[in-house]
């Protein structure tokens, strides 16, 4: 359904004075471009803006973009211009969210321009009935955009946040399942000790070993919360602990009275409880492990849902170290041929073993993407020039020597065109993955089973 915001906007657009827009275009669009310089001028001298900024970012872009944006905000538009311009504040919105620049960027950056388009109007020459409908419709006309622009940003940051956290819930599925052996463990060695011991009259309650000291007690109260935030299974297994205790006290008061009813009550709930606690691990487990939304069910690789995520990330990191990532395209040469001649169930094989390859090739702390078809994804952090070379020119030798196997006797051999480009430091990340998508193209047109490096076009 479409955004009360965006209706807003369309209705204004469509109902505008024309007088009044026109009057406003003459004086705003001849100075459009010395608005933007202005505008970043003030935005680059404020710390919290300027992390997003460069002056060279602004000559050789930004600014050609924001003088272009404004032309368009007080242009005398027909009917015909009036959609592409609301998709392309969506599109704004939906860039200022892939960087991840703050509101507060954002709001103070309404505020600048604000006043110096006001200021314009007022020491313009248009006549003073007409002065003040031109600044309330120049208001409103930029108010809406901001409010169609933040309504897509937050949209997506709350995608973003929702990722995160099944990105998480992704990278702890196999570890879940090997923690989840060791906290069984750790819960049946307690069950067994304390019943063994339970009935020494020598020993103190502090003596004894609780079972919230144990591996299982420990990760519950203190990790399992912290990785499973206010979710069902850690409440449950919190109330486990505490109902275990409960009962475990209970018999332990009355361990000289030896094996009464009582004392058999309190150790049938003690047994009721540890297999609750399985019970719930178990669920827990396979929650996790079956979370594929994020990964291709084919090559069990991250497909695209992770990968804005990922990015973001790796952009603060490398602003904030200083150290470059590189992203890496790997489109198989003539897959096509291999679907068409052999079958979908041999090219599929091809891509299964592919995805192999990348994951015991790149380092544990790269990222491996089915990006699309054929075409897979690698993100390769910290890494300098001659390092992502080595790299990309490893997997491509690793492709071409591997003999895949497709169910025949005689094994298939695979080529790749591979396309590398460095992050340059702009703040978006499409920027760089289209520049790979550029390498990968020119490495088709060179003769395929190659790796080209972007290189920028010379001025």
């Amino acid at each position: 359904m479409e955004s009360k915001d965006i209706q807003l906007l369309r209705e204004l657009l469509t109902s505008l004075d024309d007088d009044v827009r026109c009057l406003i275009h003459g004086v705003i669009s001849p100075k459009a471009n010395q608005i933007a310089q202005s505008f970043y001028e003030k935005m680059l001298s404020h710390p919290e803006s300027a992390r997003f900024l460069t002056h060279e970012k602004v000559d050789t872009h930004l600014k050609r973009t924001m003088t272009i944006w404004i032309q368009q905000l007080v242009s005398c538009q027909d009917d015909g211009q009036i959609e592409p311009f609301i998709h392309h504040q969506i599109e704004i919105g939906d860039k200022h969210a892939r960087i991840n620049i703050p509101l507060v960027v954002m709001t103070m950056g309404t505020m600048v321009l604000k006043q110096a388009l006001f200021r314009l109007i007022l020491e313009s020459d248009i006549p003073g009935e007409k002065m003040a409908d031109a600044i309330i419709l120049l208001d409103q006309l930029i108010d809406l955009s901001m409010a169609v622009m933040n309504r897509v940003y937050i949209s997506d940051m709350m995608t973003d946040a929702k990722d995160q956290q099944a990105l998480k819930l992704q990278s702890l599925g196999i570890d879940m399942a090997l923690q989840t052996e060791g906290l069984r463990s750790s819960l049946f060695d307690w069950h067994r000790q304390v019943l063994g011991l339970l009935m020494d009259v020598e020993l103190t309650v502090e003596q004894m070993p609780s079972i919230r000291r144990t591996n299982f007690g420990l990760w519950v109260l203190h990790k399992g919360e912290l990785l499973f935030p206010g979710s069902e299974e850690i409440e449950n297994l919190k109330d486990v602990v505490k109902q275990i205790d409960e009962s475990f006290k209970a018999a332990f008061k009355i361990r000289s009275d030896g094996w009464t009813e009582t004392m058999r009550d309190h150790l049938h709930e003690i047994d009721h409880q540890v297999t609750r606690a399985t019970t719930v691990l178990d669920t827990m487990t396979q929650r996790t492990m079956a979370m594929e939304g994020g990964r291709d069910p084919l090559t069990k690789l991250f497909n695209r849902r992770f990968l804005r995520t990922i990015l973001q990330r790796e952009v603060r990191s490398s602003i904030n170290s200083e150290e470059q990532f590189a992203i890496m395209l790997i489109d198989l040469d003539h897959f096509k041929q291999i679907n068409d001649q052999h079958g979908h169930d041999a090219g599929d094989a091809v891509l299964r073993q592919l995805a192999e390859i990348l994951v015991s090739t790149i380092r544990a702390g790269d990222f491996a993407f089915r990006y699309g078809g054929e075409e897979f994804l690698v993100v390769i952090n910290a890494v300098k020039l001659p390092t992502a070379e080595m790299v990309a020119e490893k997997i491509r030798a690793t492709i071409a020597s591997h003999p895949f196997a497709i169910g025949s006797d005689t094994p298939l051999h695979v080529t790749a065109s591979i396309g590398v480009a460095l992050y340059d430091g702009h703040p978006d990340y499409h920027e760089v993955i289209s520049q790979s998508d550029t390498a990968v193209y020119q490495a088709k047109n060179s003769g395929r089973n190659q790796v080209v490096f972007y290189q920028k076009p010379s001025q």
